[in-house]
């Protein structure tokens, strides 16, 4: 196993207590209106109150109102001394334009709980980059909660459970104290590529979004870390692409393991030959003689298995599981 090291003056959130209110912003792409509110209901339901910041049905081509409105309510926010929780509507596109306009030090002085996936990487990203701030890659209100049908019920506690500190140590093989290990039959099939354990920092998130950030200050160090990287819609060539831009630029070189989740739909588009994901993971991955797990349960798919950010866990490949190794909350 390499030696973990960690993220320099690591931050974490007050858990989330009944009654808290989340804060509701849209910092990426147009809101669905119909799939938000079931998505409200739901939260409201678990005994939270809704607080919004501005118009989050607003929309400026591809985004969800110009940058200034986006970055004002996410600033609002994440300044708010009422809101514990910041949980974006939807991903998309539009929040690496946000990055360089966050209050980083009002973050420090009062941190708070940042959910979402997908776009919301790049969020993820910089707020652990810049401020050692332990957040949560999970599903967002409307690519999730807000579903017709909603992700089953093992998803659901174990996103409630980490929110609220119910989750200090958990080994996802562990269902009855986690409730993080999928069911029998559910879609997610684990696979070992490289054997062996690691332990480490989570860093990472959607492979696009996350690669897109390569040569910018808003990618988290990688020396000793967890990667993990899931996306959707991306043929071979280009996953294959990501992974060339990380190999080049080195931030491969230093990490203690791999964690891939699900990529959605990354297939070929037409009859031209073309690599199977298989062979471009193992082609990038596999040289790094790091251990590295795939298909673990979180990413595009409905079953979205929540993951601590900013938060050392252990990867073993061996047994294809993972352990949370220190509190994502204060309680």
């Amino acid at each position: 196993m390499r030696e973990p090291t960690s993220l320099p003056n690591r931050i974490v959130a007050p858990a989330l207590r009944p009654g808290d209110a989340i804060g509701v912003i849209a910092p990426a792409g147009p809101v669905n209106r119909e799939r938000l509110q079931r998505a409200l209901g739901r939260v409201e339901a678990r005994g939270f109150r809704i607080k919004t910041y501005g118009d989050l049905f607003a929309e400026h081509g591809y985004l969800a109102g110009d940058d200034a409105r986006r970055l004002g309510e996410l600033n609002a926010a994440l300044a708010d001394p009422e809101t514990a929780a910041v949980m974006p509507a939807r991903g998309g596109y539009g929040c690496a334009r946000l990055l360089a306009g966050i209050d980083y030090d009002t973050v420090r002085r009062r941190p708070k709980i940042v959910t979402g996936f997908s776009d919301i990487s790049a969020l993820h990203a910089a707020l652990q980059s810049q401020t050692g701030l332990a957040t949560f890659h999970s599903a967002n209100l409307i690519d999730g909660w807000g579903d017709p049908e909603p992700p089953t019920d093992w998803v659901e506690q174990a996103f409630w459970q980490m929110l609220k500190g119910e989750t200090n140590a958990a080994v996802d093989e562990d269902v009855d104290s986690a409730g993080t290990l999928p069911p029998a039959g559910a879609e997610s099939k684990r696979e070992t590529l490289v054997a062996g354990v690691a332990e480490g920092m989570l860093i990472g998130g959607n492979a696009a979004v996350f690669t897109g950030l390569a040569g910018s200050p808003y990618l988290p160090d990688s020396r000793g870390a967890i990667l993990f990287l899931e996306d959707v819609g991306e043929q071979p060539y280009r996953i294959d692409r990501m992974l060339a831009q990380l190999k080049l630029s080195g931030y491969l070189d230093e990490v203690a393991g791999v964690l891939l989740g699900q990529f959605t739909d990354c297939t070929a588009a037409d009859e031209k030959p073309s690599l199977d994901l298989a062979t471009v993971f193992a082609d990038y991955l596999q040289p790094l003689g790091v251990p590295v797990l795939a298909g673990f349960p979180s990413g595009h798919v409905r079953d979205n298995l929540a993951l601590p950010l900013g938060t050392r866990v252990q990867l073993d490949a061996d047994r294809q599981t993972h352990a949370i190794l220190e509190p994502p909350v204060a309680k």
